[in-house]
């Protein structure tokens, strides 16, 4: 088996095991800069950002700290592939560290940290901390 077969057979077992998983969608928050005109109540400009969503996901709780609750988000990194280049980013790593929060079940978590597993030079699987 070649290096790129055996990639892309790791490609396959993530996104199945992702699936297996319960996998889920999220729907992602990037800042989008302040917009010119935008309107204004009670003197506070609304924030903007744009959301895109992102599946299948596996979300998971991973502990309490200092009261906040944490998450840790995976996905394949297959289920970035057009993603990547409509954010005009070029990776799945530097997608995901544009992310400013993760929206799940209506509740709003902040990015806090984002990695990356690999193999053979290929970025597989991505993880993404967050907290609220």
């Amino acid at each position: 088996m070649t290096k790129g077969q055996r990639q892309s057979a790791l490609v396959r077992a993530v996104n199945g095991m992702m699936r297996a998983l319960g996998g889920t969608t999220v729907k992602l928050r990037f800042p989008n800069g302040g917009a010119a005109g935008t309107e204004r109540e009670l003197g506070i400009a609304a924030a903007v950002c744009q959301e895109v969503e992102l599946g299948p996901v596996v979300l998971r709780n991973v502990a309490s700290k200092d009261g906040r609750e944490v998450v840790q988000m995976l996905v394949s990194a297959s289920a970035l592939d057009l993603l990547i280049p409509a954010m005009g980013a070029t990776s799945g790593r530097d997608f995901l560290k544009q992310v400013q929060s993760i929206v799940y079940a209506e509740r709003v978590f902040v990015v806090t940290e984002v990695s990356a597993e690999s193999f053979g030079g290929l970025e597989y699987m991505f993880r993404v901390s967050a907290e609220r």
